[in-house]
């Protein structure tokens, strides 16, 4: 089985920390953090698709062909426009099913096992609002039966929602839908958002993640450390 890694953003918010270091090779415990999310691939995953944008050759220098018996192949977007865009850069190289993971979020191995029991899955993190602060992110709707069924807007204090994690188990027929735009966001191609429209046609199952983290600034830098510690 492969997966696929999107690795091709500039990580503007790390401010200098990404200047001249791509964000997926900013080091923590002596390892990069696409090391580290390899690292948690579960033994089914026998090929890493990367793809790669932003200062690629750095990327592709420090993994090289190989890492830990796992084969990676590179893709190049060569427009950033986007996780959708992405993902569909990489269509070609891809087969059958597979599993699609941001470039900057750290996952457990046993959430990942978890989404891998399912032909089409995708994980959320169940967070509640406090103090009156909105979440950020795609909120994922579901039926009845744990399907996935769409995306809606911030949530208020108080609500419990589902918030999209970055991680999705897919099949090759995913590229028979045209990628859908993000309500907004001009030019920035959206995942969640097309997969709205394969959900009619498959069951796509919501996966509860017991432990996910963002590491999108600085600041969440010594929380991946301490995170990295504990798993």
């Amino acid at each position: 089985m492969q997966a696929v890694i999107l690795a091709a953003g500039k990580g503007t918010r790390m401010r200098e920390l990404t200047q001249t270091t791509p964000k997926p090779l900013l080091e923590i415990q002596g390892k990069s953090l696409i090391e580290h999310k390899i690292d948690q691939l579960p033994e089914d995953i026998e090929e890493v698709v990367i793809v790669v944008g932003y200062l690629e050759n750095t990327i592709r220098d420090a993994l090289g062909d190989n890492y830990t018996d796992k084969k990676i192949t590179y893709v190049t977007q060569t427009e950033l426009n986007g996780t959708a865009g992405a993902l569909w850069a990489a269509q070609d190289v891809l087969h059958n099913r597979f599993l699609v993971m941001m470039g900057d979020d750290l996952y457990r191995k046993d959430d990942i096992q978890n989404l891998l029991v399912h032909d089409w899955s995708l994980g959320v993190h169940i967070l509640r609002t406090r103090d009156g602060k909105q979440l950020c992110g795609s909120h994922v709707e579901q039926d009845e039966k744990g399907h996935f069924t769409g995306i809606s807007g911030d949530t208020r204090c108080g609500d419990t929602r589902a918030l999209c994690a970055g991680i999705y188990v897919l099949g090759h027929e995913i590229f028979s839908y045209t990628p859908v735009t993000r309500d907004g966001k001009e030019g920035e191609l959206s995942l969640p958002h097309t997969l709205i429209q394969a959900a009619p046609d498959y069951d796509m199952y919501i996966t509860e993640l017991t432990n996910w983290l963002q590491v999108t600034s600085p600041e969440d830098l010594p929380k991946a450390k301490e995170w990295l510690g504990s798993n």
